[in-house]
């Protein structure tokens, strides 16, 4: 009797060691998973900074691209405002004084602006995006 009894003690110790290695591989899976996981989601993160640094360049160049439009537009017109030089239609007309005085008002209303807004062309942007650098 003693003899069944430790049998079926080891017999249960067994299982139990069983079910204990099969724990034991169970959570290391899981964290070789989640360590793995881990490693791509730092990967996705460098891309998605990589994207956001080159974004941040493009969206530097379009903001300086726009500006020299501007300022070439306004020097443009400046220079037809003068006198200096003359512009044309594309039928060969010479655009008259009323267009010249509209342009004059929307050159002087965009350095108001600016002026108002606090942009600096030289520093670009406003007191606001420099960060306080000055």
């Amino acid at each position: 009797m003693s003899h069944e009894i430790a049998t079926a003690g080891k017999v249960a110790v067994e299982k139990m060691r069983e079910a204990m290695d099969t724990i034991r591989q169970s959570l290391e899976s899981m964290i070789q998973q989640s360590e793995d996981s881990n490693r791509r989601i730092q990967g996705i993160i460098g891309i998605i900074s990589k994207i956001t640094e080159k974004t941040n360049v493009i969206n530097d160049i379009v903001f300086q691209t726009k500006l020299l439009s501007f300022n070439a537009l306004r020097d443009r017109c400046s220079l037809w405002i003068e006198g200096q030089i003359d512009l044309k239609a594309k039928d060969g007309q010479n655009l008259g004084p009323s267009l010249k005085q509209r342009i004059s008002n929307y050159s002087l209303a965009s350095e108001n602006t600016l002026n108002a807004s606090g942009f600096d062309p030289y520093l670009m942007g406003t007191p606001s995006m420099r960060g306080g650098l000055l």
